[in-house]
């Protein structure tokens, strides 16, 4: 964010709730980090695929889908 102060829109791409159910002291971390971006004025846009999907791209096409609708939305 320090390379970019003036972005608004903060997108997170993977499995965070898969990979943070084995650690809930961090997913509550990644919660409050969201929370932090949130409070700052930053849109936080999470694409969470099932993890047995991220084989075939499944979030790589909706983070191209979420992409597309933030630049068609000005």
């Amino acid at each position: 964010m320090e390379a970019y102060p003036d972005e608004k829109n903060i997108i997170f791409l993977g499995d965070y709730v898969y990979h943070f159910s084995y650690d809930r002291n961090a997913l509550m971390s990644l919660y409050h980090f969201f929370l932090e971006l949130f409070k700052a004025g930053k849109h936080v846009y999470i694409l969470a695929g099932n993890h047995d999907r991220l084989g075939n791209n499944f979030v790589f096409e909706e983070a191209k889908k979420a992409f597309e609708v933030m630049l068609n939305v000005k």
